[in-house]
């Protein structure tokens, strides 16, 4: 995300000249970033484009400190860090507040976007969104226009070891073996970063993908590619003697890998941008092309367009959606941004003298970020929702979640919860995801109907039972521990004809929607996976039996809620019954043959309904409660029944037609169950 600094311009010049073909590589890698997240089906493996940012980021760097050498570690910290505020902080934070400000307009609830706002002011937007990654209740991140500044988080956080590491190695200091210090400190840094991601990807692929240290080794990466020019080191003299041209051939190949291909997609596109950087040279086609005057600028003003792209494509998503007329204006709209933002806001400013005293440069970067994020937090508390430019439509009481001393694993935030005391000696337990979650007033409903206590938890992107985690786990280890701690507490807990209802977002862990080009059309699912959809499917169903067999022995049962249609995340926006002015233009398709999701042959829900009637007929005491026959009563899955929305977003059930066409039908199904039943005989 760096913009324009010094570096050599071939390999026999000195290190600190200008290299006008990094900056080209600069665009190529924001150009594949923007194309990715216009659409991610063209460019799969576009998001690329910011490990090649990371990778540029420590050779820049490097190069900007070689020969600046410092009196003593006040005056080279205090420069360091005040030219990073005058480079990073100005734009960001104009980006901030008018993104801010825009998405209030046509967000009645922009607490998320804004809170992500503020964290990337300070900083650890990375840090944010991971703690949120698994929240299914929250804004989908396409949707928030400051999701994609984790990356500025992650750059940010390695500012605060790579000084250090500079000047102790007596690199910032120019001392004699200052280069060789670096090079062997950088180049442990570089291996136990890369061990650290390989480890961290196989159980828990957000945090792999959202932490500073898992990420450390792609920019130490570009520090030890200008330490090896600089000291001609084998490895270096190897990689010159590659054509470039290809290098960029095999950088566009890897680009066009799968997500499932992640890791090794990320490790080729670091070493592949570091042998480029390591053997351009002068008059050749792609230096020639690299260094193009139109390619160049668009490098130069690659930060902004980074910021403004995400932006303009969020609020979009809001507002008018993607169409073949709308691209052209869109891209044209990043354009003239960044290129504003650039000429108004970061030149003038980074080149600019702010005071003459670093410390007072450092104080006015502060008071910058804290104005910002002020605003921010008035924006969403006091003015939330009153710059909201639609209508707010009341749909029914909200659901109301009672935390606190009653809840297992009290001190533990992610595990939300209900709790119902109705005095009954009966329980119904609900347990899942966050699609557990919507269906709190449904179970509140039945609890009452039926006269039975109610205990409903659910933690966001983490299925339970937790035997899904056994292999490759796609939750966090935090979710992992809870839900087990939750199951044993369950197990001792449970009395007889208790029920436990298990919902989630079954076609997400389990699904195979990369394997269907018509679901891609329907669906969304962009969850990087690593165990396979059978074998977690496979560890889920024998957690299932194992929870029946101890249910079984208290004389309880399960019943376990049936997937409904998934929609495309822009379906919520054009097919609600809540239409506002601003997103009448979006692409509106609202219903979906229902064979589509369970044909007899291709069904995109066919395993899983088949490995739910298995465990059916295998365990007597488990019973499946079939929620997509009744969103989808005839031959079409449909966004809206009678006037009410079936959907709160594009895969979680509304909350209100739970209550309403749910709550009914399980309460029945329950009663069923409740009814004597001989040993191993269904009901």
């Amino acid at each position: 995300m760096q913009g324009l600094a010094s570096g050599p311009a071939t390999r026999q010049s000195q290190a600190t000249r200008y290299r006008p073909e990094i900056d080209g590589l600069r665009a190529i890698a924001v150009i594949a970033v923007i194309i990715n997240h216009f659409n991610s089906e063209i460019l799969p493996g576009g998001y690329l484009g910011v490990d090649i940012f990371f990778v540029i980021s420590g050779y820049v760097i490097t190069s900007s400190l070689h020969g600046r050498p410092s009196k003593d570690f006040k005056e080279f910290i205090f420069g360091f860090y005040q030219r990073r505020i005058k480079r990073l902080i100005p734009a960001l934070a104009v980006f901030v507040i008018v993104m801010g400000i825009c998405i209030c307009l046509f967000n009645p609830d922009p607490r998320f976007s804004l809170r992500t706002g503020i964290a990337a002011m300070l900083a650890h937007s990375n840090l944010y969104l991971l703690k949120h990654s698994a929240n299914y209740f929250g804004e989908p991140s396409k949707l928030n226009p400051f999701t994609h500044t984790w990356s500025l988080g992650v750059e940010e956080q390695f500012y605060l070891i790579f000084p250090f590491l500079i000047w102790f190695s007596g690199y910032g200091r120019a001392e004699k073996q200052g280069e060789k210090n670096l090079l062997i400190s950088a180049s442990i840094l570089t291996t136990a970063s890369l061990v650290y991601f390989l480890y961290l990807h196989q159980f828990d692929q957000p945090a792999a993908y959202y932490l500073m240290p898992s990420r450390l080794w792609e920019m130490s990466a570009g520090c030890l590619v200008f330490i090896g020019l600089k000291k001609r080191v084998p490895a270096i003299k190897l990689l010159e003697k590659i054509p470039a041209s290809l290098i960029v051939m095999l950088i566009t190949g890897v680009m066009f890998l799968p997500l499932s291909l992640a890791p090794i997609a990320t490790i080729a596109i670091i070493l592949l941008s570091s042998a480029l950087v390591s053997c351009l040279k002068v008059n050749t086609v792609t230096f020639r092309v690299l260094t193009w005057r139109p390619v160049v600028y668009v490098g130069l003003i690659s930060y902004s367009l980074y910021l403004w792209h995400w932006g303009i494509l969020s609020i979009s998503r809001w507002t008018i959606g993607f169409h073949w007329w709308s691209i052209p204006i869109q891209a044209s709209l990043m354009l003239v941004l960044a290129a504003a933002s650039y000429r108004l806001i970061e030149t003038p400013l980074r080149q600019g003298e702010w005071f003459q005293q670093a410390w007072k440069n450092l104080v006015a970067g502060g008071a910058i970020l804290a104005t910002i994020s002020g605003v921010l937090v008035v924006l969403a508390n006091p003015l939330a929702g009153k710059l909201f430019t639609g209508k707010i439509t009341s749909r029914g009481s909200p659901i109301i979640f009672l935390e606190g001393d009653q809840c297992i694993t009290q001190s533990n935030k992610i595990l939300r919860c209900m709790i119902i005391n109705n005095q009954s000696e009966r329980t119904l337990w609900v347990i899942g995801d966050s699609h557990t979650g919507t269906l709190a007033n449904a179970a509140k409903r039945i609890g009452q109907e039926l006269h039975m206590n109610v205990r409903l938890f659910f933690i966001g992107g983490a299925p339970f039972p937790s035997g899904i985690h056994q292999e490759k786990s796609i939750a966090s280890r935090d979710d992992v521990q809870v839900f087990k701690l939750l199951e044993a507490e369950l197990v001792k807990s449970l009395r007889k004809k208790d029920i436990i209802l298990l919902a989630a977002f079954m076609p997400l862990y389990f699904g195979e929607f990369a394997d269907s080009e018509q679901l891609r059309d329907y669906a969304f699912s962009n969850y990087e996976k690593k165990a396979s959809p059978q074998k977690r499917l496979q560890n889920w169903q024998l957690s299932v039996s194992n929870l029946a067999a101890a249910a079984d022995a208290q004389e309880a049962n399960i019943i376990i809620q049936s997937p409904t249609p998934t929609w495309k995340d822009e379906i919520n926006g054009s097919c609600n019954s809540n239409r506002q002015w601003f997103n009448l233009l979006l692409k509106k398709k609202c219903s979906v043959n229902s064979s589509y999701y369970i044909g007899e042959e291709k069904g995109a829900y066919n395993r899983i309904r088949e490995t739910l009637e298995k465990l059916s007929l295998a365990n007597h005491n488990i019973h499946i409660f079939d929620a997509y026959s009744i969103a989808c009563p005839g031959t079409s899955c449909m966004f809206s029944i009678e006037g009410l929305d079936i959907y709160s977003d594009f895969n979680h059930l509304s909350p209100y037609y739970a209550q309403k066409y749910l709550a009914p039908p399980l309460s029945n199904l329950i009663n069923q169950i409740n009814l004597v039943v001989p040993q191993g005989q269904k009901s």
